[in-house]
């Protein structure tokens, strides 16, 4: 089973003539071929990609535009061949290690440490929310001091205890654990095993950014190609080469979304270095494409999305 494709490109001003596509893992022999075959020097910090397919829509976030591929093989082989069963706790750390740094993307490295920490995640089952978590922290002699005296003196009242509960799973629970849809709590306090050490280190500057360009997204349209699902067309102005998406709005974890994947990957990578050639590609698509979002002269001149285009 494939986890990630990614179209991958050099960062050279005519790198559309030489991207690929390239599925995750891989054996390193054919990543080899492959960075041969789209003219990367250094994997690490030359190369920049555009994601294609993602098996798990919680882990696109994580794969920035210049990453280093090397890791992103590290991690998906990973996710596919060692932690197989071990997926809903992992998806869970990630879940937790954003809320406890804002929201953020998690970079590469550390997703990979995450890999080989799953031992130090601590699971309770049947526990649906935080009154569950609540009872539960109670019962097994978590909570103590003035909070456990409140709770036996309600208990032996008579009183109702649910909402102390929950506000006592909520108290707990946050910026520590998560409660999944499976009703099992799990908990990980950020200890980590670091198995993997990146090339760079913290006495060497990490590679700078590689500028990755201009992205224009068109508005939805429904084609053949995908069956009528919603989809968009992604002109990546910087290398020069335009891809089909499901459209962002509907890109879940349903059949038809990885099916509206699949079909986009095997439509390919084209060419595209203007707005002529653009609209030269809607019309191949079909259309509802060019009716949706074919760019007039007038709007070429016109900001979309944040992206000045001219």
């Amino acid at each position: 089973m494939s986890i990630l494709n990614l179209e991958i490109s050099n960062t050279g001003p005519e790198s559309y003539r030489t991207a690929t596509c390239l599925t995750f893992p891989t054996t390193d022999e054919h990543l080899r071929r492959k960075l041969e075959e789209a003219q990367i020097d250094d994997a690490r910090n030359g190369a920049r990609n555009e994601i294609v397919y993602c098996n798990y829509s919680w882990l696109r976030p994580h794969i920035p535009r210049d990453a280093d591929l090397h890791e992103v093989n590290l991690l998906t082989d990973q996710l596919q061949n060692h932690i197989p069963n071990e997926l809903d706790i992992f998806k869970s750390m990630i879940q937790i290690e954003m809320e406890r740094n804002g929201g953020q993307p998690i970079p590469l490295p550390r997703l990979i440490n995450m890999t080989y920490s799953t031992p130090h995640v601590v699971i309770a089952p049947d526990i649906s929310n935080d009154a569950d978590l609540g009872e539960f922290l109670f019962e097994n002699d978590f909570i103590d001091g003035a909070d456990a005296d409140a709770l036996e003196a309600r208990i032996e009242a008579g009183q109702p205890v649910t909402d102390f509960y929950a506000m006592l799973g909520k108290e707990h629970r946050e910026g520590m654990g998560v409660i999944t849809e499976d009703h099992i709590y799990m908990e990980w306090d950020g200890d980590m095993n670091e198995e993997y050490v990146p090339e760079y280190t913290a006495s060497e500057p990490e590679p700078e950014t590689v500028s990755i360009g201009d992205i224009y997204s068109s508005p939805d349209f429904q084609c053949d190609q995908t069956s009528g699902y919603p989809t968009v067309l992604v002109w990546n102005q910087d290398n020069g080469t335009a891809i089909l998406q499901p459209a962002p709005a509907f890109n879940d974890d349903s059949e038809e979304a990885n099916q509206c994947i699949r079909d986009c990957a095997d439509w390919g990578i084209y060419p595209c270095s203007s707005w002529e050639d653009y609209n030269n590609l809607l019309e191949t698509i079909g259309m509802d494409a060019v009716r949706n979002a074919y760019v007039s002269d007038d709007d070429e001149s016109e900001e979309f999305g944040g992206l000045t285009l001219s």
